[in-house]
């Protein structure tokens, strides 16, 4: 039975794996069919699907250094829209996107003049007064430039059919840190003043002479579940082992339980003058018969006996089979009984029955013994819980009394 329950733990276990195996190259596979990143291009959105970001490594090819920039694309869209319905909510995302997050009393380092706003329906032109102090990419230029320097930005919002001006100052100061090139904020604007009504959008292959390689951020899901599966097999295993573990304490309790009733009946049969061969099989039958009368359960010590008996009606001899039987049992009590039924055979030990009779009332004495064990340690599995009784009763006494004195 335990060989059995262990080959059923690790067939178990090896399903699970091969399931999670199966589970993360699936969930790859529908990753890679739903991901927008197609080798070298980005694929939109259809209108109405809305923007999406997607987080992709670029990788210098000179240095093979790596960076890591996540990517807002816009939706394709179309040119119809309501003007006067959009138009200021178009106003308010051109100021903040030409502020590039910072605070219109204080712009320094770049600014952002974006081609087109509210996801590509409108385009955008900008008119720069005094346009001295912003080149055409939007940096800021540092020499000469006074702090607090005021520049209006105009913004010529149109769709095609209508336009609009929008017009509002800012502040500039220059920046320490001007000079440094922020290579993940040139692909963004790289990226925003593309073509919105494309489907598809190339990737820049370099970047201010800095060669890129673009490769997409995954979360590798066939690690992932690969590792859970290991996990779930691992504690498949343990659990196994575990329950084995308690089968075979709970097999042998049983069979010291049924060791000095077996013993006692053998050897009252025995006295009656049966050979040992026909008291084996007595008791083995009587104890089938219970059991297919659904009187009595499964017994570990018979189910034992039964399996010599079937032994010893298969040809085997007398002698072996009571050996193999304090073998399988594994406890002294019983390999000391099978030594005295060998010995029997052999010698023709006279008063056997005698001798399984002070066997039993041994027998009895170890269970008793068994029994008072087990009683003190299901005393102490039982201490925990009353303390926990004891805890919820004292709040039951003492949060009333406090609520009463109004502490």
């Amino acid at each position: 039975m335990l060989k059995q329950m262990k080959k059923q733990k690790k067939k178990l276990a090896i399903l699970v794996l091969l399931a999670a195996v199966l589970l993360g190259i699936a969930a790859e596979w529908m990753q890679k069919q739903e991901s927008h990143f197609k080798e070298n291009r980005l694929i939109r959105n259809e209108p109405g699907e809305g923007d999406y970001q997607e987080s992709l490594n670029y990788i210098e090819e000179d240095s093979g250094e790596k960076g890591q920039i996540v990517l807002n694309l816009q939706e394709r869209t179309l040119t119809a829209a309501e003007w006067k319905e959009i138009l200021p909510k178009a106003e308010k995302e051109v100021e903040e996107v030409f502020r590039n997050g910072k605070q219109a009393d204080h712009v320094s380092g770049q600014v952002v003049l974006c081609e087109c706003v509210k996801n590509g329906l409108i385009s955008v032109e900008w008119k720069l007064e005094p346009d001295i102090w912003i080149d055409l990419q939007g940096n800021i230029e540092k020499e000469n430039l006074l702090p607090g320097q005021v520049v209006n930005a105009t913004a010529i919002l149109s769709n095609g059919k209508n336009q609009a001006e929008y017009s509002f100052p800012i502040c500039l100061y220059p920046s320490e840190n001007q000079n440094e090139t922020n290579l993940g904020k040139k692909i963004e604007q790289y990226l925003y003043n593309q073509n919105a009504e494309e489907k598809e959008v190339e990737l820049p292959q370099n970047m201010d002479g800095v060669a890129l390689r673009w490769e997409e951020e995954t979360e590798k899901p066939l690690v992932i579940f690969l590792f859970l599966g290991i996990f779930a097999a691992v504690v498949i295993l343990w659990s196994g082992k575990k329950e084995q573990q308690d089968a075979k304490k709970r097999w042998e309790e049983e069979l010291v339980k049924d060791y000095p009733e077996m013993v006692s009946r053998l050897g009252l049969l025995l006295e009656a003058g049966m050979s040992l061969r026909q008291a084996w099989k007595k008791l083995t039958d009587t104890y089938e018969s219970k059991r297919k009368k659904q009187r009595l359960p499964k017994r570990a010590g018979y189910e034992e006996m039964l399996l010599t008996r079937r032994e010893l009606e298969d040809g085997m001899g007398e002698s072996l089979a009571y050996e193999r039987f304090g073998e399988r049992c594994g406890l002294a009590s019983y390999r000391r009984f099978a030594s005295i039924l060998t010995q029997n055979l052999k010698k023709g030990t006279v008063g056997i029955g005698r001798i399984l009779a002070k066997e039993s009332e041994d027998a009895f004495s170890q269970r008793k013994t068994m029994a008072q064990r087990l009683g003190e340690e299901a005393g102490t599995k039982l201490l925990f819980p009353m303390l926990m009784m004891m805890v919820v009763i004292m709040v039951i006494l003492v949060v009333p009394a406090c609520m009463t004195m109004h502490i």
